[in-house]
């Protein structure tokens, strides 16, 4: 099976020091990074470039870099709304935490006909939460 291209959707700190690099060298049997999509000219051109794909600041560039996924990276209160547009292409999509800002807009992105989300939310994997969350 070859490798599924995504597209990095957020080029801030999380983005450029945990998705950036795991996506380009630690997962590259998986998936291929198929570029970089900020809101920051600065930042999306300059982790793009470190990472060695295309840049773009218009969410519409998913398409024509091939991206079949998407990884959102973005601040919490764009979540839902980033979530929706990478929906809205037809592309499923990892999301950073929080998945939305409040129960009414997670049910919705729910809800979406064919939206395939995850949420990535490493917390329960920590054994030193295992109380707290129980």
């Amino acid at each position: 099976m070859s490798p599924l291209p995504v597209v990095l959707i957020g080029a801030g700190r999380r983005a450029s020091a945990v998705y950036g690099p795991l996506l380009s060298r630690w997962m590259c049997d998986r998936v291929t990074l198929a570029g970089v999509i900020g809101r920051s000219e600065g930042r999306a051109r300059a982790l793009g470039e470190a990472l060695g794909v295309p840049w773009a600041t218009d969410l519409g560039a998913a398409s024509s870099m091939g991206a079949r996924g998407a990884v959102v990276a973005v601040s919490s209160p764009e979540n839902g709304r980033v979530a929706r547009a990478v929906l809205d292409l037809g592309l499923p999509a990892l999301l950073e935490t929080p998945l939305a800002l409040d129960l009414a807009e997670a049910r919705a992105l729910a809800a979406r006909p064919g939206a395939i989300i995850e949420v990535a939310e490493q917390n329960p994997r920590f054994p030193d939460l295992a109380g707290v969350i129980a």
